[in-house]
């Protein structure tokens, strides 16, 4: 070729580039949301937050979980005013972020009585510390970068109790954090990195007058190969301050009451309505607790130990005996995780023993468990599957869903959309007649308009003559190499909608 000239398919050259950056331009490009931080607000309260994720084209729109909160996006990519009204119920609340291309997955906000205090830098070291005074105290805080520790300046009254918990497993951040407590000259006091969740809880008791520093600091949640503390965007939490007169429980107060002590048969034993929640330790080796209960012919019975969940080393396995010690029943790795549970019909009126052991038959302080022992009634789980969908004009889409049937539970069950928007059918379907999976047939007309929102489903039961929520589940439990994944317990464990985002093609 001549130097100069041009080849013969430069036009071909040029349309196909330009084709390509056209079609990179029309991609879908649903938001993803982080974390919003601060995340928590006060009732007639207007508050600047910076959103953390992939957030292109801005502004996306905003949907909240309930009324009385108004967004204002700013010109700035991930700013934004949230004003808050005053007749705004207190709690959590569901936020997602959506637009013409899809929605991003939910995240939490949390609506206090009162203002929480926001966490300044630098607040790194002890004699940085962020003054707290006397608790109690909420703070709302964020582990900026890799290796940020948090100090906070505090004051325990004589004869008191500091108690400490920090939430951010429970509100799906990207933090297994830790609590330690220091002395006025920087010695340790006190640690926590586990409590009734991955999130921490510590208790002190301080016998004069004391001023003390409470760090905050953690790792990377789901862990990797890094050793190094964490920290970034979904580095977010909250730090629940009190000082109690009375030492604190180390079951959280909503909980039902605990037997810690295993029992002998010569006890009177308690019964499951609705339900026991026990604690106990594995700390001899070999050691195998044994938990009287007292049951009655025909009940279906769940049993279910939380260890691994909770960030406890114990490998489980848990066994149903009768008085004699005789095996009716045992389980050992159960959804994903080293934590068992059964689910177990009881043969005869009378009393039983769950029987939690270490499955290497090892012993370790920080073997500790929570055994909890349910009665269940006849009743039918229906959850979604997916969370979101996403369609196109004139196409067909399906929706699962998945139908656990429990104690018996035999009624015929009717599947279907509620209140679906215009240009969509589906017509209702049968669950399955046991455990299983279904789907809808989500059908869009080629005329439907461009539509993003929640779209609710519902299993309907003939028999009783009524309906209820199919909700998707936030909540998961599993494992990755023995490296816990997903979050057992959150401040919302479901939602109650499936999101439907109706695309119209890009214009070229």
């Amino acid at each position: 070729m001549r130097p100069g000239s041009r080849p013969r398919n430069l036009r071909l050259v040029t349309s196909l580039a330009a084709g390509l950056l056209a079609a990179v331009a029309s991609s879908a490009a649903a938001p993803t949301l982080e974390h919003l931080f601060p995340f928590t607000f006060s009732p007639g309260s207007t508050q600047n937050v910076t959103l953390a994720g992939k957030i292109e084209p801005w502004p996306p729109s905003l949907w909240v979980q309930g009324p009385g909160i108004t967004w204002s996006p700013e010109t700035n990519a991930g700013k934004a005013r949230l004003e808050i009204a005053t007749h705004a119920t207190p709690g959590p609340r569901w936020v997602r972020l959506y637009n013409e291309d899809g929605v991003s997955d939910p995240r939490f906000i949390l609506i206090t009585p009162s203002a929480d205090v926001q966490e300044v830098e630098p607040n790194q070291r002890p004699s940085t510390a962020q003054r707290l005074g006397t608790p109690p105290v909420r703070v709302v805080g964020r582990l900026e970068k890799s290796g940020d520790v948090d100090s906070f300046a505090l004051t325990i009254p004589a004869g008191h109790w500091l108690d400490a918990r920090l939430e951010a497993y429970v509100l799906m951040a990207k933090l297994d954090g830790v609590l330690r407590l220091l002395d006025a000259s920087g010695q340790p006091l006190a640690w926590n990195h586990d409590g009734d969740t991955l999130d921490p809880h510590l208790r002190w008791h301080a016998t004069q007058d004391t001023n003390v520093v409470l760090q905050v600091f953690g790792f990377r949640y789901p862990a990797d190969s890094s050793v190094q503390l964490s920290g970034g965007d979904g580095a977010v939490y909250r730090l629940l301050l009190d000082a109690l007169e009375q030492a604190p429980q180390a079951i959280p107060p909503d909980s039902p009451p605990s037997d810690v002590a295993d029992r002998s048969a010569e006890t009177p034993a308690p019964g499951i309505t609705p339900e026991r929640w026990i604690t106990g330790t594995i700390a001899r080796i070999g050691e195998e607790d044994r938990h009287l209960f007292r049951a009655e012919a025909g009940d279906f019975v769940e049993a279910r130990i939380d260890a691994a969940s909770l960030g406890s080393p114990l490998d489980a396995t848990l066994r149903i005996l009768d008085p004699a010690g005789a095996e009716l029943a045992q389980a050992d790795d159960a959804e994903g995780s080293r934590d068992p549970r059964l689910v177990w019909r009881v043969p005869t009126n009378g009393v039983y023993f769950a029987a939690v052991r270490s499955l290497l038959r090892r012993q370790d302080p920080e073997y500790r468990y929570r055994l909890t022992l349910r009665r269940l009634n006849a009743e039918a789980r229906v959850t979604l599957i997916t969370g979101s969908v996403t369609a196109a004009p004139g196409t067909t889409n399906e929706v699962k869903f998945r139908v656990a049937r429990q104690a018996g539970h035999t009624n015929a069950l009717q599947i279907r959309f509620k209140d679906l928007p215009p240009g969509f059918t589906a017509h209702p379907v049968p669950a399955p007649a046991g455990d299983g999976e279904g789907s809808l047939t989500l059908v869009s007309a080629t005329n439907a308009a461009a539509f993003s929102g929640p779209l609710i489903v519902v299993a309907e039961d003939p028999v009783l003559g009524n309906e209820t929520l199919v909700p998707f589940e936030m909540t998961s439990r599993g494992e990755n190499n023995g490296v816990p994944q997903g979050y057992s317990r959150l401040w919302i464990n479901q939602i109650d909608h499936l999101w439907l985002t109706l695309r119209l093609p890009k214009e070229k």
